[in-house]
């Protein structure tokens, strides 16, 4: 096992536990996810070790740890009282403290304005995202990572407009943002101006503003600070197994799980960029072997894991949400001399896409998910690789972590088939999610990167392309809006 220094760095001041050595901490994890089986152990071990495959953070962190939560993200409910309120921030506090992330949907809760039963009126679903946004600063997820939030709200809840332009000041900042729209919202917001949306709460009206006035507002908003993204909510829910009885209107904070109240996700990747041969040949063979012990490795997770709620535990043994993804695509490419945003790309990853979901569903095949697309910010400076599906971010920068910063570059980097973040035109990105999604059942973690100068409309094209490819969310960034957790060095 040979480990760059950064991920070195990494593993021993977030994942090690006091007195751990990093070959100790794979043994742990190997040990506990092998569910008794000792000869799959050591190939999950050795699987860890050589960074073909890895499970989430929370899963390493905690792994062989009793009563740990080995789940990196939750979808929570909350409901419009006092008592579903706090009893919402109380469980999202469990959640951070075992080092998990929270996402919920919040139209449940009543507009400012409107009247209490007890007297006065409500302070409105803006004023309690600042309550959840002030936990997450006190207490930080395990005590190892970011505190990580999504908060969704229906584009027809009569606080919309405050909510689309709540980070527009600087607060939130613990929250990703998202406006669930349906296909007539966009319809309505891209075929005719005059077209007007019906805002209510708990049955009663409270007035009809123009859907495109509404999309302009999400748009000026995102230009402005990258949020809020977009959820679809037709597009999330025609994998759902459980619709219409049970309709999913929220994911976890990264957006790649969408997921119903009381359910976590459970993901691990596989390191694309390790089965390039040195001549450019993709290994499917290595893919498909990495692929079953991926899965493997997840349902055990599902087996063995602990849960700080009795529903979710239930929810969670009867489901057994699975989601393998990848890492180091953008890396792959380069070194099988294929630009990210070309055609190839695009026939590699059907390539990649069939064997993929034959494997997933022959081993998940009762699972309510098996596929997703997970960002893996930190796994990929430990497998040291590009992150998740995305391209180089740059070919020299700098990532920001709660543990101290971390420089990457790569000698990869220099050659001629390396496309940044900003050298891919924003349509490239979206065809690629696009594509990935087409074959992943649950979400796509996937940022569409836009230069500084891209206008209003550039961002409304994209939001409406991304709506018209079948993806079930998306998010978009223009350069210098905001300081990211990843930053060029110059």
């Amino acid at each position: 096992m040979e480990l760059s220094k950064n991920a070195s760095f990494l593993l021993k001041s977030r994942y090690c536990r006091e007195g751990e050595t990093i070959d100790n901490l794979f043994e742990r994890v190997a040990g506990a996810l092998s569910d008794g089986d000792f000869k799959f152990g050591t190939k999950l071990e050795n699987a860890m070790k050589d960074m073909y495959f890895l499970p989430a953070s929370p899963t390493i962190r905690n792994a062989g740890i009793n009563n740990a939560l080995l789940h990196p993200c939750h979808v929570l409910p909350i409901s419009d009282s006092i008592s579903g309120i706090m009893d919402c921030l109380s469980n999202s506090a469990t959640v951070f403290h075992h080092g998990g992330g929270v996402g919920f949907n919040a139209s449940s809760l009543r507009p400012k304005g409107d009247a209490l039963s007890l007297g006065g009126t409500s302070s409105g679903v803006v004023s309690f995202l600042k309550l959840f946004n002030e936990l997450t600063e006190v207490v930080k997820q395990g005590g190892f990572r970011r505190g990580a939030l999504m908060g969704v709200l229906n584009h027809n809840h009569p606080e919309i407009a405050p909510f689309i332009t709540s980070k527009l000041t600087g607060s939130l900042t613990n929250f990703n943002i998202s406006i669930l729209v349906d296909d007539d919202f966009m319809i309505k917001a891209t075929m005719n101006d005059k077209s007007r949306i019906d805002l209510t709460f708990d049955g009663k009206h409270y007035e009809a503003v123009r859907a495109n006035d509404l999309f302009d507002m999400i748009v000026f908003s995102a230009h402005i600070c990258g949020d809020p993204g977009l959820l679809f909510f037709n597009a999330i829910n025609r994998d759902n197994k459980l619709y219409p009885s049970i309709k999913i209107e929220a994911t976890n904070p990264c957006g790649e799980v969408p997921l119903p109240p009381m359910m976590s996700c459970n993901l691990g990747s596989v390191n694309l960029a390790k089965l390039v041969d040195k001549k450019g040949n993709f290994d499917f063979d290595k893919y498909a072997e990495y692929c079953r012990l991926g899965m493997r490795a997840l349902k055990n997770i599902n087996k063995i894991s602990w849960y700080p709620f009795d529903e979710m535990t239930e929810n969670m043994r009867e489901h057994d949400i699975c989601g393998l993804g990848h890492f180091g695509l953008a890396d792959a490419l380069i070194m099988m001399g294929i630009y990210y945003d070309s055609m190839d790309a695009l026939k590699f990853l059907d390539q990649l896409g069939q064997l993929y979901v034959q494997i997933t569903d022959e081993i998940g095949e009762n699972s309510f998910y098996k596929r997703s697309q997970a960002p893996t910010g930190s796994l990929s400076i430990i497998a040291d690789c590009s992150s998740g599906i995305e391209p180089v971010f740059d070919r020299n920068f700098e990532r920001h972590l709660t543990v101290g910063v971390v420089s990457e570059t790569r000698e990869l980097y220099k050659s001629k088939y390396c496309k940044t973040a900003h050298e891919v035109d924003p349509v490239d990105h979206l065809k690629v999610q696009a594509k990935i999604q087409s074959f992943t059942d649950a979400g796509v973690s996937k940022t569409i990167n836009l230069s500084h100068d891209a206008t209003l409309d550039d961002i409304r094209r994209i939001y409406i392309r991304a709506w018209k490819m079948g993806c079930k969310g998306v998010t978009i960034f223009r350069d210098q809006s905001k300081e990211g957790v990843l930053r060029k060095v110059k």
